[in-house]
């Protein structure tokens, strides 16, 4: 065949050749060598060679190719590289194993290709190789019992294969358990149940071929796997109880079987697991949690878990054990009474609900009085509602119930569960008026049980009960905010309606059905009463029969006498008179000046003389309830003197002054009064001082009394004195006093003004101070032009105070002064004197109220009030007197009660013509007239005491402006009128002139109690105290405060001294830009004090300019505006930059066309310097204080502590100076900020500081 092969080749090379139309001659090929044409012992690289062809034209080179099909070359494996040698060793990779292969050799000259004849070869077959196991590997652990067992194929040798498979249950290969034979493919399942779990197996797989070669592999052995087994379950536990109805459930990894477990929970509702509630979808994790709305409370559950294997081709399931557990116990759902409902019997259906699951469930209700954490247990019932027993009326009961299992058999059994507190309150019963009744008062006094639980009660009466609807709409008289505890309330005639202030709804109408209510109040919750009503008595006529209205009596004894249109029977009259000019409110009819109760239809009394009195009777039954009033009728009685009672001094009182004031009280309302006065050394003898003529209820001596003795004094009343009705009144009782010893004399010191400093008034207070007490002592003054020596004559004598107002001095003048102490017996060296100027640019005159100023308390009824004129007369016509009651005017051009004219400018006082009504606090202001406008008007004020017969505080020591050498203070008083009621003082002292808050101490009266002394330790060195008191009757009822006084605690070694104003003050108008401020100290400072002066164009004393470093009591500020108001205070500082606190704020004002004089240099600070706000923590100011040493751009701001801006104090540029801002606590917008800390800082140029201040609300 391979023959034809190569005759088929050689034919088709000689057809090519003979087609050609030019014949070229080509190489001359030989016959390949090697291999030689069909050799069949090749290997797979074998070395070709072949004959050398002879070229036709130039060199020859070869190709060789190999083709693994036929001799036609379609499918050429190889060609290598042309080439000029005649052999080739073919590289590895192109040649397989036993396969026949094609090779010829193309030879080309440079005249074209020859090729030589095609040989063929066969390459020598592989050897055979046996099959390997390859699973399961050698020695494999946890293999299936139906392991699919698998080997590599057989090579080489002569295909195809096949296999024989066997299994051993020995090394030795003894014992065959399995075995197959004739396999043609290299896998073997082999058979279930074939295989044991858990034990070790060997096997061999025997290959054979075709020729047929045949041979074992290797032995491999392998271990099965243990059987599936379940794992553990974990929770729940296997009866366990209290689970939720969301439960996790959690069991161990299964063991054994084959690959990745997949595991199903079941949960059924029997132990014998038939009735099925749920089933998880398969999963690999060994945790679940139960959806909810699967199970139920308090039920039995039973659960399992299914473990399924991954073996193939039947994967093995098992059952874990049976669990079972017990959801928990629902919590029972409170449902009635609502919470807060208020129950109209004792024994209220109260209910609840719980999840179906109740078997075997006890329901325990506690029900306690007043407690939100109920303990009393009052029944236990297996239904879902209970009416508790034993409850009581007008109380507040929390209630709850606890859900108890009760079977023993139950794995639950005794578990619990309690639900939240409610409360409900039982009603509040009515006691009297009864229901229904009759007759009723129409004053009537309604009673109710007391509640448990009432912060507060509000009663209410209306004209309709058909529903609470109709009777909320037709209320008439509602009591709010009766206190807890009350259980009974009488209204009367005078009782305000506290829903319509100004209404009186007492008493009712006669014969007409009311309804009434009680409301007991729990906080904000309202517990009301049922509805009641009763009827008011027919109506009973009363008639006043004398003194009829408008009739003139006399003092003596007057019958009064009524009548009325029935029988009196078991009734009384109360009957009741009151002094009064206009007729009595409700209100003043609860506080008469006389009543009694009788059943007869007469009563006499003896009313004052001089006064007019209106008068009524009260009907009432037999239980003092008012049944009705009669008309109110007034009389006036004649004129005549009255009883007089002295009230201070008395009871061997001490007194300290030399010339004491007496103070008295009359039993009634007198008109037309006047008074004598005595006083002598025994009880009753010669008189050693007497005053007549005394048209107030007090009188100072205008002598001195001798010192270290006991006086006794009495004092009578003069009606009309010097007239045809004069009466003269009887001698009061005696009243003992005793006059403090003569006191040490002492040197004064003068305070103010000294040095030359000028004052801008005519009449300038003077101060002085002492080094030691000034108990005992009075002084002299002597004051003259500082060209005219002293004469030793007082111009004022035996002055009381630590000061004395001067007058009548010159504008442009210059005075010098000065001030001993008298003891009664002898008299002090004088003081080293002092100089002042009275500024000669006083200008426009205007007066100056110089009393009552600083609302003292006055007790005459038409009382006188007093001024001095700054200035002269000229060109004024009258002085204009105006008052007001109650408050003061805005502006007193227009707004008044009252004015007067006083055209005689010499007259400096002016007394009103008609009386004023008691216990009322008036202001008053005077302004002078020049024809065509008002000077500025100059304000005082003053209270007028409650009555002749009523009385008031007066402050006995310190007082004054006094001088304390001790930081422990004594203050006294006394009460100028009868004491009754009253049942204690509150005592009301601080170191700020408008009592400032933060600077103001309150002793309460409840604390003081009766003294009318009080001691006051740790007061600070230095200061200024002013201190008021008034009387307590209890409750919210006070007396008015006495007038304000004032005292000085000596600064001793180490302490500034609280300077006291000198001027200017007092809203004075200046006419110069540049005043002098002076000030003083009340007290001699013990080292050399400095003082810092702050000018601002308000009160509250914002942006102000401040003077540091003065070292004497004055300063000349300059370059003020005219027609501007001006405030200013000052403060001192000693060495050690200790500083007192400020004095009071003075004001003034400039004039107009005011000219301008060269400002004296201030003290400029040398550095830049921020001081700590003052006070700090503050509410509701506070002030900034900064100094700078030069002109610079100034701002100050405040920032909250997120460092957000609030506030921009200040914003422009300050020339040198010291400098002052206020802070109000607002923002950039006007808003109050929140209390809390907060930052401040000062730029100044390149100087920047801040600190950090405290708002407290």
């Amino acid at each position: 065949m391979r023959k034809n092969h190569l005759l088929l080749f050689t034919l088709v090379a000689l057809l090519f050749a003979f087609s050609t139309h030019e014949i070229t001659a080509q190489p001359v090929v030989g016959l390949l060598s090697a291999p030689a044409d069909l050799d069949a012992t090749q290997n797979q690289t074998p070395n070709f060679s072949w004959a050398a062809a002879t070229p036709s034209a130039g060199s020859v080179n070869y190709v060789l190719e190999i083709d693994d099909t036929d001799a036609t070359f379609g499918s050429i494996i190889y060609t290598s590289a042309s080439q000029a040698g005649t052999s080739l060793n073919l590289p590895a990779g192109f040649l397989s194993p036993g396969a026949t292969y094609f090779w010829r050799v193309t030879a080309t000259d440079d005249n074209g290709p020859s090729l030589y004849v095609p040989f063929s070869f066969t390459t020598l077959a592989a050897p055979f190789t046996l099959a390997v196991p390859s699973f399961p590997a050698d020695a494999a652990l946890g293999v299936s019992k139906t392991v699919l067992l698998d080997w590599t194929d057989a090579a080489g040798g002569t295909a195809p294969y096949t296999y024989d498979v066997e299994i051993f249950s020995d090394a030795g290969l003894t014992t065959s358990i399995y075995s197959a034979a004739g396999l043609v493919v290299s896998q073997e399942q082999v058979p279930a149940a074939t295989l044991s779990p858990s034990t070790q197996y060997w096997w061999v797989v025997k290959s054979y071929d075709a020729s047929p070669a045949n041979g074992y592999s290797s032995v491999f052995t392998f271990t099965t796997a243990a059987d599936l087994a379940s794992g553990l379950l974990l929770t729940p536990a296997n009866s366990a109880i209290l689970q939720s109805l969301t439960p996790t459930f959690t069991w161990n990894t299964a063991t054994g079987g084959i690959g990745a477990n997949s595991y199903v929970l079941k949960v059924y509702a029997d132990a014998g697991l038939t009735s099925f509630v749920y089933a998880s979808p398969p999963q690999a994790g060994t945790s679940f949690n139960l959806p909810i709305n699967t199970l139920a409370y308090n039920t039995q559950y039973y659960w399992i878990v299914e473990s399924t294997d991954n073996d193939a081709p039947t994967a093995s399931t098992v059952t874990s054990a049976t669990f079972t557990f017990v959801t928990l116990l629902a919590t029972p759902a409170l449902s009635g009474p609502a919470d807060g409902f208020v129950s109209s019997n004792l024994t209220p259906n109260i209910t609840w609900t719980m999840s179906p699951s109740t078997s075997s469930v006890q329901y325990d209700v506690y029900v306690e009085a007043n407690n939100p954490a109920p303990a009393l247990l009052n029944g236990t019932v297996a239904t879902l509602n209970y009416s508790p027993v034993g409850l009581s009326a007008a109380t507040k009961y929390f209630w709850k119930v606890t859900a108890r299992v009760d079977d023993a058999l139950k794995l639950n059994d005794t578990e619990t569960k309690t639900s939240g507190i409610r409360h409900f309150y039982t009603a509040l019963p009515l006691l009297t008026p009864y229901n229904g009744l009759t007759g009723v008062a129409v004053e009537p006094t309604f009673t109710w049980t007391d509640a448990s639980f009432e912060s507060e009660y509000e009663l209410r009466v209306s004209t309709s009960g058909a529903s609470q609807v109709a009777f909320d709409a037709n209320v008439v008289y509602t009591d709010l905010a009766i206190p807890a505890n009350t259980t009974t309330m009488t209204y009367y005639d005078y009782t305000e309606d506290d829903a319509n202030p100004g209404s009186f709804p007492f008493p009712l109408n006669n014969n007409t059905t009311y309804y009434w209510q009680v409301v007991a109040k729990d906080g904000l919750t309202s517990v009301p009463s049922a509805i009641w009503h009763f009827t008011t008595i027919p109506a009973v006529t009363i008639n006043p029969n004398w003194p009829s209205n408008g009739a003139l009596v006399y003092t003596d004894n007057t019958m009064f006498t009524w009548s009325i249109n029935q029988a009196v029977g078991t009734m009384q009259f109360k009957f009741q008179v009151k002094a009064s000019l206009v007729p009595p409110t409700e209100l003043e009819w609860s506080t008469p000046d006389f009543q009694v109760t009788t059943s007869n239809l007469f009563y006499s009394w003896a009313p004052t003389g001089g006064t007019k009195y209106y008068w009524r009777v009260v009907l009432l039954n037999a239980g003092n309830e008012v049944l009705g009033y009669s008309p109110v009728r007034y009389f006036t009685t004649s004129g005549g003197a009255v009883s007089v009672n002295p009230s201070y001094p008395t009871g061997g009182h001490l007194v300290y002054e030399s010339k004491p004031t007496f103070y008295w009280y009359i039993g009634g309302i007198g008109t037309n009064l006047t008074y004598d006065l005595e006083v002598s050394l025994t009880n009753f003898g010669a008189a050693v001082y007497s005053a007549t003529n005394i048209n107030a209820l007090y009188h100072t001596a205008i002598s001195n009394l001798q010192p270290g003795l006991t006086h006794w004094w009495r004092v009578r009343s003069v009606y009309k004195r010097g007239t045809p009705e004069e009466q003269i009144g009887a001698w009061s009782i005696a009243s003992s006093f005793k006059t403090n010893g003569a006191g040490t004399l002492v040197q004064p010191i003068n305070s103010y003004p000294t040095g030359g400093v000028t004052v801008y008034t005519t009449a300038p207070y003077l101060y002085w101070y002492l080094s030691a007490s000034s108990s005992g002592l009075v002084f002299d003054i002597e004051i003259q032009p500082l060209a005219t020596p002293f004469t030793g004559v007082p111009t004022y004598n035996d002055v009381a105070d630590l000061f004395v107002q001067a007058s009548g001095l010159t504008p442009g003048a210059s005075y010098h002064w000065r001030v001993r102490s008298d003891n009664g017996s002898s008299t002090s060296t004088w003081s080293t004197p002092s100089s002042f100027l009275v500024n000669g640019g006083i200008g426009t005159s205007y007066p100056v109220a110089s009393w009552p100023v600083g609302n003292p308390t006055v007790y005459d009824a038409m009382p006188s009030v007093y001024w001095y004129l700054e200035g002269g007369t000229f060109g004024l016509t009258k002085y204009t007197v105006r008052w007001k009651a109650g408050s003061t005017s805005a502006n007193w051009n227009t707004t008044y009660d009252g004015t007067a004219d006083v055209n005689d400018l010499n007259q400096t006082f002016y007394t009103f013509a008609a009386p004023l009504n008691y216990g009322t606090t008036y202001y008053w202001a005077v302004a002078s007239y020049d024809g065509t406008t008002y000077s500025a008007w100059s304000e005082g004020s003053f209270t007028l005491a409650g009555g002749p017969s009523s009385g008031l505080v007066a402050l006995t020591y310190p007082i004054g402006g006094v001088t304390v050498y001790s930081s422990n203070v004594d203050l006294y008083w006394y009460w100028t009128g009868s004491t009754a009621g009253i049942q204690g003082f509150e005592v009301v002292y601080s170191n700020s002139d408008v009592f400032f808050p933060l600077a103001t101490t309150t002793i309460a009266a409840n604390v003081q109690g009766t003294n009318t002394f009080a001691s006051l330790t740790g007061l600070t060195p230095g200061a200024t105290y002013f201190w008021k008191v008034r009387a307590w009757y209890g409750g919210a009822s006070y007396s008015s405060f006495s007038a304000t006084e004032e005292f000085t605690i000596d600064a001793g070694p180490s302490f500034a001294i609280q300077p006291r104003i000198g001027g200017p003050t007092n809203n004075l108008t200046i006419n110069t830009s540049s005043p002098v401020l002076s000030w003083m100290t009340p007290s001699a400072p013990s080292s050399k004090l400095a003082y810092e002066l702050e000018v601002a164009d308000n009160a509250k004393m914002e942006n102000s300019v401040t003077y540091s470093g003065l070292d004497s009591p004055s300063y000349k500020v300059s370059g003020l505006e005219e027609n501007k108001e001006y405030f200013w205070r000052v403060r001192s500082k000693t060495e050690g930059d200790k500083y007192s606190n400020y004095s009071g704020v003075a004001k003034f004002k400039t004039g107009s066309g005011i000219t301008a004089i060269e400002e004296e240099s201030a003290v400029i600070p040398t550095d830049f310097k921020v001081e700590q706000n003052y006070p700090n923590p503050f509410n509701p100011s506070t002030t900034i204080k900064y100094a700078l040493p030069m002109e610079a751009l100034v701002t100050v701001r405040i920032y909250n502590m997120l460092g957000q801006e609030i506030k921009t104090l200040v914003n422009n540029n300050k020339p040198a100076g010291s400098y002052s801002v206020m802070w109000n606590g607002d923002d950039n917008f006007g808003n109050k900020v929140s209390s809390g800390a907060y930052i401040y800082t000062v730029k100044a140029g390149e100087y920047f500081t801040n600190k950090k201040m405290l708002l407290i609300k």
